[in-house]
């Protein structure tokens, strides 16, 4: 079994560490798995990132706030914020997904975050879990970048009003110390 106690978020310690260990827990492992605080994490995943996009962009409309946050929430974001945290490793994963390479797949890893910020809320709270999720300065995805570089992080504080294009990029990453 993967031993939670040892995966450090950066700016977070859980006061109830066996929220931690749920939101690792995928449902091929225990009765007691990740989905529902996925559920509830991919929603507030959601809602700071829609936040951020309807403040730091003033002029877009609706459709092209919609199309960024969908960007930004994807999949293979959240998958690339777990890859970037280790959370792979300290997947709690049933024997037939640790077979087939489950700490890998973008699915698991993606769930795992929002299962994450889902726990988290539940530890401490709509305002706290914010703040973890949002306030790391980081480059901003809602600038331009050549489109030969990746981007990583996000949320940064923003200051153009002009709609820039796109940058895909995770939004979500937990606050550094």
């Amino acid at each position: 079994m993967v031993r939670t106690d040892r995966l450090r978020l950066p700016g977070y310690d859980f006061v109830d560490p066996g929220l931690l260990a749920q939101a690792l827990t995928h449902r091929s492992a225990a009765a007691l798995h990740n989905e529902r605080l996925e559920f509830l994490g991919d929603a507030l995943v959601n809602l700071f990132v829609a936040e951020a996009l309807y403040t730091h962009w003033p002029k877009a409309d609706e459709g092209t706030l919609t199309r960024a946050r969908a960007e930004l929430v994807r999949e293979s974001s959240l998958a690339t914020i777990a890859r970037t945290l280790g959370l792979g490793e300290h997947l709690i994963l049933g024997p037939g997904e640790m077979k087939s390479g489950g700490h890998r797949r973008d699915s698991i890893l993606a769930d795992a975050v929002e299962a994450i910020v889902g726990a988290i809320y539940f530890d401490a709270g709509f305002a706290k879990c914010r703040a973890s999720a949002t306030s790391t300065p980081r480059p901003s995805p809602l600038s331009p970048a050549p489109s030969n570089q990746p981007s990583t992080w996000a949320l940064s504080t923003i200051t153009s009003s002009e709609v820039p294009r796109i940058t895909p990029t995770p939004l979500v990453a937990f606050k550094a110390r």
